[in-house]
Order: C-alpha cells, then structure tokens, then sequence
C-alpha cells in the first residue's frame, strides 16, 4: 500500500502565521507524514486504495498536525525548539518550557497533539487512541 502525504503544499501556506514555505516543504511535509506513521503505528482507520484516511476528520486532523510537525522542524532548524514560552510584563518575567509527548518513539508538537486530540474517539477502532482519546 502506498505511504501518502497527508498535507499539500496549499495545506502548509494556509495554517495561520505559515509565512513564505521554505523551498523543500513537500519533502518536509513527506518526512513529516512519515513521522505521523510512526506515532500513529498501532492506530486503526480506515484509509482508501492511496493510503489515506477517508473519513474527513481524520484526513484533516492529519493534514493539520502534518503541517504543524513541519512547522516544529522549521523552527528547530532556526534554533526554536517552539515549546519554550517567555513573558515579561514590568519587572516581572516568566519563562516556561515543558516537553512534548514521546510516545511509540516519537516525538510531536503540542499543536499536532491538539488537533488529533481532537478527534472523536469512534475513528480509531485500536492502537494510540483509544478510550477517553486522551493524550
């Protein structure tokens, strides 16, 4: 069966804040479909003849946190691990950072997280998501 990319060019310009795409993005949003795969491995849907999700949710879910994988791996090329937040108001400043979720040896964004988060639990019949679709 063959691996899709689960997001398009037109995908990536299109999430908020996307900016100017770097010249590689397809490559970057397959590299990121490959690492949704791996966290997804023991996830259960079902996918059309292409390989994938045909239940709209599920394909815009993936679609989302594709992008977003690709986001990450933009600015960590920039040196943004993207979870450190700082705020300064006055004399007060707040840093905060706090690690994303490993699971089946890999590591996504929050932002992916949220949005597959987000799904009803009915989509996945076994694997990752399962009960409450908590993460």
């Amino acid at each position: 069966m063959p691996r899709p990319t689960y997001a398009t060019y037109d995908d990536y310009i299109a999430r908020p804040g996307a900016g100017t795409p770097p010249d590689d993005i397809e490559q970057r949003l397959t590299d990121a479909s490959r690492r949704l795969d791996r966290f997804l491995i023991s996830a259960v849907y079902d996918v059309g003849t292409d390989g994938a999700p045909i239940d709209a949710d599920v394909a815009e879910a993936f679609a989302v946190a594709t992008c977003e994988i690709a986001r990450s791996e933009l600015r960590a090329d920039d040196g943004d691990d993207g979870r450190t937040v700082s705020v300064t108001a006055g004399p007060v400043s707040m840093t905060r950072s706090g690690p994303d979720l490993v699971l089946a040896g890999e590591q996504l964004p929050n932002r992916a997280l949220d949005v597959l988060g987000s799904l009803p639990c009915d989509v996945f019949r076994l694997g990752v998501i399962t009960g409450a679709c908590s993460w």
